[in-house]
């Protein structure tokens, strides 16, 4: 999971969305703002490769999409850094 740039996790409504975004934190990315989540119309895409979570409400973006289940088993495996894991891993 997260092979590339553009991969996506899909967040259909505000409490996948806020799941997601406080994973990334975890991770030492930037998250998006309180502010920005509760504007948020659904369904969103995060990207979760570089220093700060992206967004995109448009359903026709380039990249691997995955739902909130695959991402909350894939974020199941992670031990957060103590073992020098990545979100590349």
């Amino acid at each position: 999971m997260f092979e590339h740039n553009y991969d996506q996790v899909l967040c259909k409504n505000i409490d996948e969305l806020i799941y997601v975004n406080n994973v990334a934190k975890k991770l030492g990315k930037i998250p998006l703002r309180e502010y920005t989540v509760r504007q948020m119309t659904y369904p969103v895409y995060l990207f979760l490769q570089g220093d700060t979570v992206g967004w995109n409400d448009s359903m026709d973006r380039i990249g691997d999409k995955f739902t909130f289940l695959e991402f909350v088993e894939w974020e199941q495996t992670l031990n957060y850094g103590l073992d020098n894991q990545s979100i590349n891993d």
